[in-house]
């Protein structure tokens, strides 16, 4: 769970983000119900605040990380103009989103593959059938 949501709590709180990494990495200094609710208590105060633009360039940045021995200088230059152009408004973030998961497709990356902040929503509530826009 901890793997698959760590993008998507690094774009709301960066702190609580390492927090959650010591908890969910317990070397069993707390037994498992006290984990899960410092967890828990945790992951819901980071969750509550809304995502800000830094903290989800940042998370953007790290992921562009899990490619840093694939991509030439000019492809990595292009992603932090597009980083730039999000930033200011005028880049969406599902633009963004969209070059990382050629990137994951290209290279195969099974970790951001599984993160649920690059895929915030079924694949099937993108695009319904019958519902395309065309």
């Amino acid at each position: 769970f901890h793997d698959d949501n760590r993008l998507l709590f690094m774009a709301h709180e960066q702190f609580t983000t390492r927090k959650l990494d010591l908890i969910a990495s317990n070397d069993g200094n707390l037994s498992e119900s006290e984990q899960w609710e410092w967890y828990r208590r945790l992951m819901l105060e980071a969750l509550k605040k809304p995502m800000r633009i830094s903290p989800q360039i940042n998370a953007l940045s790290c992921a562009m990380g899990h490619f840093r021995d694939h991509l030439s200088s000019d492809e990595k230059g292009e992603f932090l103009d597009m980083l730039a152009q999000f930033q200011a408004g005028a880049v969406p973030r599902f633009s963004v989103f969209d070059r990382l998961h050629i990137w994951i497709a290209r290279y195969n990356n099974e970790f951001l593959r599984r993160q649920s902040y690059l895929c915030p929503y079924p694949m099937e509530l993108m695009d319904p059938p019958g519902q395309r826009v065309q």
